[in-house]
């Protein structure tokens, strides 16, 4: 690949960075429906035709930025989990404090894109294709490869990750929405609790004689 190919491709990466990072606070400010090309534009100090030059919708802007925030996300948990030399316990904690951090420093966005989602059919149904199902396979394909290694018993992934994924996310959406549900509870407590529950389950601990 030539030099001038990668200047080009930095170009257009840093250009979409921008009118994201500029629909990503309209969204904010306005919600998806009430923002227009127009004021996203005005924000990211382009014109409202250069945004159909990198995106073809205010859809795609969303599932764009959706896929954005979430792959950096990502990104960083597996950095720290890659370094847990596979305790259990603080794998599942650190997967659990991730979320719940992520949905704190994004609490605006992932609202609006909570109501839309809820609302619009073709966008949930290419947020579940392009976004969540990818999240789903390596999810499965983790827990699946501690199983093998004797780090968690044998379970089907493919019910457990997307079971657990989702009760966590309504959870920590409540938990941030309605004030009453958890109220005092701490973060740390949260993660604590949680950790247990999907480690050893709500059976009693059984000590092994030595």
């Amino acid at each position: 690949m030539s030099r001038s190919t990668n200047r080009r491709e930095r170009r257009i990466e840093a250009r979409k960075a921008q009118i994201l990072d500029a629909a990503a606070r309209v969204f904010a400010e306005k919600g998806f429906h009430a923002a227009t090309t127009r004021e996203i534009a005005e924000a990211a100090d382009l014109s409202e035709g250069s945004i159909y030059n990198y995106f073809e919708s205010k859809r795609d802007l969303l599932l764009a930025i959706a896929d954005r925030i979430i792959r950096q996300a990502l990104e960083q948990v597996l950095v720290r989990l890659e370094r847990l030399n596979d305790d259990t316990e603080a794998y599942v904690a650190t997967l659990l404090q991730s979320l719940l951090d992520f949905i704190a420093h994004n609490q605006t966005f992932v609202k609006v894109l909570g109501v839309e989602i809820l609302i619009d059919e073709e966008l949930r149904g290419r947020f579940l294709s392009q976004v969540v199902e990818p999240i789903l396979l390596n999810g499965a394909r983790y827990l699946r490869d501690f199983v093998a290694r004797d780090k968690a018993r044998a379970c089907r992934a493919e019910i457990v990750v997307p079971a657990v994924l989702g009760s966590l996310i309504v959870l920590a959406g409540l938990r941030t929405q309605v004030s009453e549900v958890l109220a005092g509870i701490s973060d740390d407590e949260l993660v604590k609790e949680l950790t247990r529950l999907y480690v050893h389950g709500l059976g009693p601990r059984v000590e092994v004689a030595v």
